[in-house]
């Protein structure tokens, strides 16, 4: 059996390289799904955990858990709580498999007051005895010795008749607390269970500060501390009487988050939320749990799941068309071996056992996918990390790819459905004999089954429905303003189209048959008649073309209208090119005035590279109120210099009512004027010409500024500004002035220069220019535009659109380029005896291959000409949605349209076509046509 199946395949090799390429990409670029989601998420987590540690200057991985002792335990319920707490809080992590680094459990003895009488400590009332597991590991003994894991037993016994603890304390203790060493010190518990504890100080610590993972809380929480060794806590203070002076115990884990996966997070959260439901019943200010990082790992378990969800979206249409393909081709393969089946059934084989070589062909081909399929997934998953618009890649940094197992688990599914899709046509040939199968090729042929069912016209009214539902009430948008089912829509729509096209294209072409034929020449009166009677032979190569047009069109214009707006936010956020902000001034005492530095600005504007520089200050907690409502209102102020900050900054012209620029010179010939957000001219109730009082409160002497101004406008965006900021947690209602009169008033008020670069010119050329002039060091800040862009482009949805979209174009071509060779290779070579037939009644070569040509252009010429008309009504239809779906960005997005784009994908297609047809070409002068004149002439 497997001899004669390795036969059949060396008969077709080339059919079956074409059907391995289609189980390749469909393993691949379905294995790519988890691959790219866990190294973009993985890269996500990366950066932003070192963000927070670089901001924090801590450990992002620290769980800090404590649990307070008041009055109302009795030394038996501490000890009670403190064992089962930390029983549970070990069970609950090694349940959920969370590893850790460092960790310590902390008991503190609390609010201990030294003997008033013991002039060799100073009093206090907040001494602490306390013990820290693992803390010998992450100290430095600089005067003295380490404590002893044993209670000091030597003369001091009978004296004090008590246990004597040994105990390290650090250097600013033991100076400010007046200590010496091998000193004993009494300190006492608050009544009414107050308990007397001797400690003797052995040694002088410093913490090893750069242990950042172990710390937590270093510099407030061990101030006044003595610290003793855990086996001696452990042994001495949860006893009794002494466990009743036990006010915190606290348990500490610290979590390395480098190397984390996705499906790792799991865990993390399932723990939390079981510790804190757990202190939960401890009752109000009886506990404390900080997990700095549980936001950002909650938000990536959203994002997951978004990322997944857009991913699958956006690669479904690619994973049909392979569908098709593999059918397609399943199909030619199963043709071109139907004499054979029918032979081998009528002399007895049965139907399993041919069906059995189909199944050994696909398992070949399968295991074949199951090994490439995920490594080219990498590559893949690579190719979409770089990409930075539709058919645009970048270099930069690879992410950090693994091959998971949920990887082999896709490619198992991908080759379950190419299995699937192959012996759907192998099963049916099977059961025709000889005879049924001669007559099915005799009879005309069925309508298909999407044609009998009408899929064309319920795909095409679902997302007509869709389209009026989703503009009539509104997408839900994902954390990143995303909703991928608006692409899942566009393709249900671009389907539909193309399978009523090929619905009517039939009619059509009888129509105009039936007007014209008396007219026509032989060569496109043969190619006409060829064309109709095809039927179904052509359909799958003409959806392939239309479908990949259209979609081509669609997304290279859902791509231009994404990044546009990704660009036009980071040119809107920053505000400008380069935000210099000045340093503050210190009084003497060292405490910050309201005073700042004042820039040199005309220095700015000398620089090199530098084409305009304008002032722009911004006060928070300012007022506002009108005479219609006679109370004040929360504002942020931006004051301006109108025309430099028109020529500096960024603003699209469709964003306001009014043109910016009728603003801009309205403010620049009367300075009173004022423009106002519309969140605050609401509240106000006023609107232009309406007079307005503000109050800046902003000078030395902390005297109220108020002065009148007159609306001119009312906007909804301005550069840095949008209805949904929020400005030092408060919502960022905003007022837009002229700085001169803002000046006039406050002349010491505070601003930011910012700065517009000439055209070619770098930040770093300008910051080496202002590092030589001593320019940076009156600046607290400065902000470059490149931040905002990049972070934007390097957002991992957004890439994984740009490259989901550019490889789907790329795959889509080439199987349509392989589907277009297989279609006119096999139709060649099923019609050797039509040409021998028309060669013999005196076709010349030259019009047999014109006859072709009209073919050609009737089939493929067609499709693509539907399917560029397909693509621009979808284009016209649906990319308005995405304006729905990106609703809760900060700017709305702009329907821009790019010929360049468009230009783009039609050339790509042309390549493909010339290519296609320079082989197809080289085929047919390949051809032995002298052979099929004589069969044609017999």
């Amino acid at each position: 059996m497997i001899k004669s199946v390795l036969a059949k395949i060396k008969n077709n090799i080339w059919l079956f390289i074409c059907l391995i390429i289609g189980s390749l990409l469909i393993t691949s670029i379905l294995a790519s799904i988890p691959i790219y989601t866990d190294g973009a998420l993985r890269k996500m987590l990366k950066n932003d955990i070192n963000a927070y540690q670089k901001e924090k200057g801590v450990s992002a991985g620290q769980i800090y858990t404590a649990v307070y002792f008041g009055d109302d335990y009795t030394a038996g319920g501490i000890i009670a709580e403190v064992g089962e707490t930390d029983e549970y809080i070990n069970t609950l992590f090694k349940r959920n498999g969370v590893k850790y680094t460092d960790s310590f459990e902390r008991l503190t003895m609390g609010n201990l007051i030294s003997d008033i009488f013991d002039e060799s400590i100073v009093y206090n009332t907040n001494y602490k005895i306390e013990s820290m597991t693992g803390v010998e590991d992450h100290i430095s003994i600089i005067s003295g010795r380490m404590y002893d894991d044993e209670t000091y037993s030597g003369v001091y016994l009978e004296e004090y008749a008590s246990d004597i603890l040994e105990a390290v304390v650090t250097s600013s203790t033991f100076n400010n607390c007046n200590l010496a060493l091998d000193r004993v010190y009494k300190l006492t518990s608050f009544p009414p269970d107050s308990v007397s504890m001797y400690v003797k100080v052995v040694g002088v610590y410093e913490p090893k500060y750069e242990d950042n993972s172990y710390w937590y809380d270093v510099n407030s929480s061990l101030r006044g501390s003595f610290m003793i060794s855990s086996k001696v806590m452990k042994d001495f203070g949860l006893q009794k009487p002494y466990a009743s002076a036990i006010t915190i115990s606290a348990w500490f884990r610290n979590i390395d988050f480098s190397g984390l996966q996705v499906n790792d997070l799991g865990p993390f959260i399932r723990t939390y939320n079981a510790l804190d439901e757990y202190l939960d019943g401890f009752g109000v200010g009886k506990t404390a749990f900080k997990m700095p990082a549980v936001n950002i790992l909650s938000g990536y378990l959203k994002r997951a799941d978004s990322m997944k969800l857009t991913m699958w979206v956006l690669i479904a249409p690619i994973l049909v068309m392979l569908a098709f393909y593999t059918f397609m081709v399943s199909k030619l393969i199963v043709e071109e071996d139907s004499n054979e089946i029918s032979s081998m059934k009528s002399r007895g084989a049965k139907p399993g056992q041919i069906f059995s070589r189909y199944i050994i062909e696909c398992a070949f081909i399968s295991i074949f996918s199951l090994i490439l399929g995920p490594p080219l997934a990498m590559f893949l998953s690579q190719v979409i990390g770089s990409a930075n618009g539709f058919l645009e890649f970048v270099n930069r940094s690879r992410l950090e790819l693994h091959l998971l197992p949920e990887a082999y688990l896709y490619s198992l599914a991908a080759a379950v459905i190419f299995t699937v899709m192959v012996l759907i046509p192998a099963y049916r040939a099977t059961k025709d004999t000889i005879v049924q199968h001669k007559q099915k090729k005799a009879r005309k042929r069925k309508r298909p089954l999407w044609e009998v069912l009408f899929l064309d016209v319920i795909l095409l009214g679902v997302s007509i429905y869709l389209l009026f539902l989703y503009k009539r009430l509104g997408t839900s948008s994902t954390e990143n303003g995303m909703d991928p089912v608006v692409y899942f829509i566009s393709t249900l729509f671009i389907i539909g189209a193309g399978l009523l096209f090929l619905r009517l294209y039939p009619l059509v072409v009888a129509l105009i048959f039936r007007i014209t034929k008396k007219k026509l020449p032989p060569t496109l009166y043969s190619a006409i008649v060829q064309v109709f009677r095809a039927g179904n032979d052509n359909r799958f190569l003409m959806m392939f073309l239309i479908l990949t047009i259209a979609l081509g069109v669609y997304s290279s214009s859902s791509a231009r209208i994404i990044n546009t707006n990704v660009e036009n936010t980071a040119l809107y956020n920053s505000g400008a090119d380069i935000v210099l902000s000045p340093s503050y001034d210190e009084d003497i005492h060292g405490n910050t005035t309201t005073h700042l530095s004042k820039l040199p600005i005309g220095q700015y504007q000398e620089l090199e590279g530098v084409e305009t520089v304008t002032k722009v200050a911004k006060l928070d907690y300012c007022k506002t109120m009108t005479a219609k409502t006679g109370y004040w209102e929360d504002i942020t102020v931006m004051a301006i210099e109108p025309y430099n900050f028109a020529k500096t900054s960024w603003l699209s012209d469709s964003l306001n009512d009014v043109h910016w620029y009728n603003y801009i010179n309205m403010m620049e010939e009367y300075p009173t004027t004022v423009l106002l957000s519309r969140n605050v001219a609401k509240m106000l109730g006023a609107s232009e010409g309406s007079t307005v009082e503000v109050d800046i409160n902003y000078d030395a002497d902390d005297n109220f500024k108020t002065f009148k101004c007159y609306v001119i406008g009312i906007i909804d965006y301005w550069p840095t500004f949008s209805k949904d900021t929020t400005w030092n947690g408060e919502k960022g209602d905003l007022l837009v002035m002229n700085i001169r009169y803002l000046q006039s008033i406050s002349p010491d008020v505070v601003y930011d220069i910012w700065i517009d670069k000439k055209d070619g010119v770098s930040s770093e050329q300008i910051y080496a220019e202002m590092e030589e002039k001593g320019l940076t060091s009156q600046l607290s800040k400065i902000q470059d535009r490149s931040t905002f862009t990049t972070a934007a482009k390097n957002d991992s949805l957004l890439k994984a659109l740009n490259g989901s979209f550019s490889l789907g174009f790329i795959a889509t071509m080439i199987i349509s380029m392989i589907g277009f060779l297989i279609y006119w290779i096999m139709n060649i070579r099923k019609r050797k005896l039509q040409f021998g037939i028309l060669r013999a009644m005196g076709m010349t070569r030259g019009k047999v291959t014109l006859m072709l040509l009209w073919e050609h252009l009737m089939t493929t010429g067609v499709s693509v000409l539907m399917g560029m008309a397909i693509g621009n009504i979808t284009v016209k239809l649906f990319v308005p949605l995405l304006q729905i779906a990106y609703g809760d960005t900060t700017l709305p997005l702009e329907l821009v349209t790019n010929s360049t784009d468009k230009m783009r994908v039609y050339f790509t297609v042309f390549v493909m076509l010339i290519a296609g047809i320079a082989i197809l070409a080289g085929f047919i002068n390949k051809l032995k046509i002298n052979e099929a004149v004589k069969i044609g002439e017999d």
